[in-house]
């Protein structure tokens, strides 16, 4: 897994079906519908753990579209969903995330997997939040796939376990574009380079270092990142 602010988002369709939870539609407006493990009343998403609650808009403001879910229903439950995919290309994961903010500790956390292994667990702090100001968050990662069928899942990992969860809303999955970086002013010394096996190393404790391996002695990069 790569973090997503490597890579940006490509125009395409989203690969998620029903990826803000509009599918069904919550009987009453300021209703909560709650559905338990096993159930596939949400086209394209599979329901496990204990529950999870579909939000009618009402109820609290959705961060796009009418409605959004709970996490957590009777107790922490969770939403997964398989994708077509084509293996070994990059995809970008993005989805907003909220806190239930009726009940339960204000730290609210989820844990996202792509294909069984933990890939996220963000958290996020209601705090001084409501139903109609929910402070909803994009989140994004950049998964890959390793087959032609690859399954994203979401799932309430707020420590004290209450019904009231992270909440999920606006899921959307997309091919990654992989920035290429390039110099803005012509260097003939680096481009004398071009094709050599020079890497660069990143260390991220503390104050970010970095350093370059295999180059010789005249190319160098400062603490901050900057090729001199």
């Amino acid at each position: 897994m790569v973090p997503a602010p490597l890579a940006a988002s490509a125009a395409d369709a989203n690969l998620i079906v029903n990826g803000s939870f509009e599918d069904p539609s919550v009987w009453q407006a300021s209703a909560v519908n709650e559905y338990g493990a096993g159930s596939t009343v949400m086209p394209g998403w599979a329901i496990g753990g204990n529950s999870v609650d579909l939000i009618g808009q009402t109820y609290w403001a959705a961060a796009d579209g009418a409605q959004s879910l709970d996490l957590s229903g009777g107790a922490p439950g969770s939403v997964a969903q398989a994708i077509p995919t084509t293996p070994g290309a990059t995809y970008t994961l993005t989805w907003e995330m909220a806190g239930n903010t009726n009940c339960g500790q204000a730290v609210k956390t989820m844990n996202v997997s792509w294909d069984g292994t933990l890939a996220g667990a963000p958290s996020f702090n209601d705090s001084g939040d409501s139903g109609p100001a929910m402070g909803w968050a994009e989140q994004q990662l950049n998964v890959t796939a390793a087959s032609a069928s690859s399954t994203v899942e979401f799932a309430d990992a707020t420590l004290d376990g209450s019904q009231c969860g992270a909440a999920l809303d606006n899921v959307s999955l997309t091919p990654a574009v992989i920035g290429v970086p390039s110099f803005t002013r012509d260097s003939p010394a680096l481009a004398a380079l071009a094709g050599s096996p020079y890497s660069a190393a990143f260390f991220a404790v503390g104050v970010p270092a970095y350093g370059l391996v295999n180059a010789p002695p005249w190319l160098s990069v400062n603490p901050y990142g900057a090729v001199t």
